[in-house]
């Protein structure tokens, strides 16, 4: 057993190692299977347990151990020879099997207890069994049932930020009971002192995560792990680290320079207090000791004490500070980096398809004939305004799938829908619009031709016109931008405004259909017979009621997105 027990002091957050016996009751001289047992990647080295009276003043252990060989050593403490098991070698064990054998005369109900060590500087005293009844006797009286079976561990006091710890939290200025994400930190002699409290969403088997970064983006991070595991009944930290966004890796020896462990889970809020020496033998340590790091914090959902990929929402992806801190520092720091490349994707995916694609078809469809005998460039209003703008909607779609890969460092997949959507979405909507801007630029001349050139360009025009617009409302709800709710309604509200003008201008194209084909005709009369006069083309009936639908289009469009554009900047 190591020899700096009492420098060190036991963990008071629940063992990760537990007692099972083959059996709930025993009889004198019958012996019982025992199984000290832990829970997924956790091993222990040393042990002692002893059999004693349960719910009983008499500290004496009684039976006798025997069966696991050589691994463990057999002591007597009191009674006979094997009334206590002591393992001492330093071989790490998941788990191990051995007997017990009642005392000849029975003693009463019994139960279970010992200490175990993770490492020299990780143990659990007092760890108990269930109650193993005497069979002679009347069953135990259940206790009464404790209050917390997670211990409580100390609140995080912030009046202590920049004065005597650092620290990082979120929102700004919040104390520890309103903060979403808070640690703290306080440099000592050998080690750093952390502190680490997340709010949760009232769910068990939740996890957050601490890691020290060189830049604003997830991945190639050192991280802290502090996991509350229900199905085990266990909270426990870690070291691991962060290769890419979702993507871990475990250490070879995960509580390497870990000291003074002390996790609990209460009301909502997961708090991880522990000790890093910085100067244990891993990359951690390093950081500890030099150079400055953004610090990000994050967590989720945990399951069987693994950590499950995190969500990309609001309040789901990882925070990052915006400045740099070193751990000798006492700095108290707030702010969340921001993905400018990101922002600048939304934008032009906003100005794109909510303003240039929707006042373009607008005009396509039903301002054709509107202007018959005004020219630009010797080309029709309507021609060089649709031109103009479906033109800025292919710039735009392809600036923002550039600057879409460049923040992705590629292409990424989230994990869980509508997200995952979001980039097969974007890349089928941008080949449609190279291959409508490819056969524009291949345009036949033939007519045979024309007819299957029209339904080809209609068809990739409609793929990409339906699928732009829920492309863009799933990627303004991705956590990196931080950008209101209220915003996807605003764009919900244009959309609807663009239908219901549809709709009207359908409607009327409908009404007035026969009066303006009768003035098409008699102008198309009056053309054949007289083809040297230069007959101006009739106006369609209605056009005003027409143009001051186009004006109220176009006004609430660019009220619209610049709200939208505006909001995402400062979001």
């Amino acid at each position: 057993m190591p020899d700096r027990v009492s420098t060190i002091g036991p963990q008071i957050g629940p063992s990760p190692f537990k007692i099972k016996v083959r059996g709930k009751t025993y009889k004198a001289g019958t012996p019982l299977t025992v199984t000290l047992t832990s829970i997924p990647n956790r091993q222990f080295q040393y042990f002692m347990i002893q059999a004693r009276k349960y719910n009983s003043s008499d500290v004496n252990p009684y039976g006798s151990f025997s069966g696991a060989g050589r691994q463990v050593m057999i002591q007597e403490c009191i009674h006979s020879t094997g009334d206590s098991y002591v393992k001492v070698n330093r071989d790490t064990m998941s788990d191990i099997v051995f007997k017990w054998t009642p005392p000849r005369s029975p003693v009463g109900h019994i139960q279970f207890i010992m200490t175990i060590f993770e490492n020299d500087n990780t143990f659990w005293v007092r760890e108990k069994s269930g109650v193993i009844a005497d069979e002679t006797r009347p069953p135990p009286l259940p206790r009464e049932p404790e209050e917390n079976v997670v211990p409580m561990t100390k609140q995080i006091n912030t009046a202590d930020c920049g004065k005597s710890r650092g620290c990082y939290r979120h929102p700004p200025g919040c104390w520890e009971l309103n903060c979403l994400y808070i640690v703290t930190w306080k440099n000592l002699n050998r080690t750093v002192e952390f502190e680490m409290s997340m709010m949760t969403d009232n769910m068990h088997n939740r996890y957050m995560t601490m890691a020290f970064s060189d830049d604003i983006w997830e991945g190639d991070d050192l991280a802290i792990d502090c996991i509350e595991d229900a199905t085990h009944g266990v909270a426990y930290l870690s070291l691991s680290r962060i290769d890419s966004v979702n993507v871990y890796s475990t250490l070879p020896n995960p509580k390497l320079g870990l000291s003074n462990e002390h996790i609990s889970y209460y009301n909502s809020r997961l708090r991880c207090l522990f000790n890093l020496d910085k100067f244990a033998n891993l990359e951690h340590s390093k950081a500890l000791r030099s150079g400055k790091w953004h610090i990000l914090l994050g967590g989720g959902k945990a399951w069987l004490g693994n950590k499950l990929p995190h969500g990309l929402g609001i309040n789901q992806i990882p925070i990052v500070s915006v400045d740099e801190v070193a751990m000798s520092d006492l700095d108290d720091i707030s702010g969340v980096a921001r993905y400018p490349m990101a922002k600048a994707h939304s934008i032009l995916m906003v100005l794109a398809w909510v303003f240039c694609a929707s006042i373009g078809f607008l005009w396509s469809k039903y301002y054709k004939k509107m202007w018959p005998n005004s020219r630009c460039c010797g080309k029709r209003y309507w021609f060089v305004h649709h031109w103009t703008l479906m033109t800025l909607v292919f710039i735009f779609t392809i600036l923002a799938m550039i600057l879409f890969f460049i923040d992705a460092g590629g292409y990424y997949e989230p994990p869980f829908l509508p997200l995952r959507a979001h980039p097969p979405l974007c890349i089928i909507v941008t080949v449609c619009i190279i291959v409508c801007a490819l056969l524009i630029l291949c345009s036949p001349q033939r007519k045979l031709v024309r007819p299957v050139f029209n339904w080809t360009f209609f068809i990739f025009c409609l793929v990409a016109c339906v699928l732009a617009m829920p492309t863009l409302l799933i990627g303004l709800d991705y956590g990196k931008m931080h950008i209101p709710g209220w915003v996807t309604w605003i764009i919900m509200i244009l959309l609807l405004l663009h239908l219901i003008i549809n709709i009207v201008l359908e409607i009327h194209d409908f009404c007035y259909h026969d009066k303006n084909q009768e003035r098409q005709e008699k102008y198309e009369y009056e053309k054949a017979n007289n083809p040297k006069d230069r007959i101006p083309e009739p106006h369609p009936v209605g056009r005003r009621f027409k143009r001051c639908m186009m004006f109220t289009h176009i006004f609430f469009t660019t009220i619209f997105t610049f709200v939208v554009v505006v909001a995402i900047m400062a979001s």
